[in-house]
Order: C-alpha cells, then sequence, then structure tokens
C-alpha cells in the first residue's frame, strides 16, 4: 500500500525505476512480515497463549485481504484528492488506517485470546515494523 500512497503524492515517489521498486518492495514485504510474526510467536509464549500462535498467524494473514478492501478504496481516495486538496482524501486514509488498527486488535483478542492490553501491544508492534520497514524502503529506492 506504501506504493499507492507515495504515487499519489509526486514530491515523494521513488526516482528509481519500477523494477528495482517493485523487487526492493517485495524484498521488504517478505522481511516484515517474517519478523512481525517471529516477535508476536515469542510474545505469544511470553503473555501464555503460545498455543494459539498458528490460529493468529493464520488469522493475521488472510485479514490480509479484509485490510486490502479496506484501504484501497481509501487510498483512491486520498489520491483524487491530492495531498493539497480539500482534507477530506487524507481523512479518508487515515480513517481506514484507524479501521485496520482496530482490526488488528479484534484479530489479537480472538485469534490469540490476548487481554486488551495485549491485543494493543501488537498493534504497536505492527505499526512499529511497519514504519520501521517503511523507512528502509524509501531509503533503498
Amino acid at each position: 500500500m506504501s506504493l499507492l500512497v507515495l504515487s499519489a503524492i509526486p514530491e515523494t515517489a521513488p526516482e528509481a525505476g519500477p523494477g528495482r521498486v517493485a523487487l526492493v518492495f517485495v524484498m521488504i514485504f517478505a522481511v516484515r512480515w517474517l519478523a512481525y510474526l517471529a516477535v508476536i510467536a515469542k510474545i505469544s509464549e511470553l503473555i501464555q497463549r503460545g498455543e494459539n500462535f498458528v490460529t493468529y498467524a493464520v488469522a493475521y494473514n488472510w485479514s490480509q485481504i479484509v485490510r486490502i478492501v479496506i484501504l484501497l478504496p481509501a487510498v483512491a481516495i486520498f489520491a483524487v484528492d491530492g495531498p493539497d486538496g480539500s482534507g477530506w482524501g487524507l481523512a479518508v486514509f487515515y480513517a481506514a488506517q484507524a479501521a485496520m488498527w482496530g482490526y488488528s486488535w479484534a484479530i489479537a483478542r480472538l485469534a490469540l485470546g490476548a487481554t486488551r492490553g495485549a491485543a494493543a501491544g501488537t498493534v504497536v508492534i505492527e505499526i512499529a515494523t511497519a514504519t520501521v520497514f517503511a523507512f528502509v524502503f524509501n531509503a533503498l529506492v
């Protein structure tokens, strides 16, 4: 999704060719996915929910489809409105992002069997890993 957001703001579009951008994006996506699940696997053991990790990992992976369905229209609205537009595009994008975080929290609560606080912690970890890898992606393209 970061590629869609970047393409909507010409000033932030990567200068590298599309092949390099796609290759770096796929590599970063794979590493981020593995890193996040590895951290959550360890945390699930620490919060005594290790037996639910596989269920969580499956639910988390399938949730990516729902996340795309939520975020893609928001990115499209943001792209049409533009960064200098009315602000509705950005508001819709942030609302979709908040909805996805709520969805992540619900997945952790239900699939991992985590407490409210631990589920919130998984969302914070997800945001942190996404942010770190977004910076890495931007540095590599």
